[in-house]
């Protein structure tokens, strides 16, 4: 293996077999350089960026429940702005005292569970990951 961003991208990487050996020597090393110089190869590249975008998009779990909460949260600051406004134009507050507790406990319950799933995935674009990909291009097959 050679290359500075090999040796470091690389680092983790740990080889179940018991059998490695130090590089150059066998072992697992020529399956492993084979298969990243066959990810890297220019004619894979957009089936590697492919596949490193599903496995990121998969890693940081479902998003769509993150949308689903914060539109449950939009939607009842949106009710509890609307019964303000209705109290401003003249309806009587404690007709609304009930709407009030109910809008501001779903949007309690929503900011807690948005706040239960951390913040967002920072998620890399198409075209970072093809940055990065280049930035590799000094790994060669051996």
């Amino acid at each position: 293996m050679c290359g500075a961003h090999a040796r470091t991208w690389l680092a983790g990487l740990r080889c179940p077999s018991e059998e490695c050996l130090p590089a150059g020597a066998g072992g697992c090393y020529p399956a492993l350089n084979a298969w990243i110089g066959e990810a890297l190869d220019p004619g894979n590249r957009d089936r590697t960026v492919a596949a490193l975008l599903a496995d990121q998009h998969r890693r940081a779990g479902d998003t769509s429940a993150r949308r689903g909460i914060k539109r449950r949260l939009a939607n009842a600051e949106t009710r509890l702005r609307r019964l303000r406004e209705a109290i401003e134009a003249g309806a009587h507050p404690e007709a609304l005292v009930d709407s009030i507790n109910d809008a501001q406990a779903q949007r309690a319950a929503a900011g807690a569970e948005l706040d239960a799933v951390g913040p967002a995935p920072d998620l890399m674009a198409d075209a970072e990951v093809y940055a990065r990909l280049d930035a590799l291009s000094d790994i060669k097959r051996t």
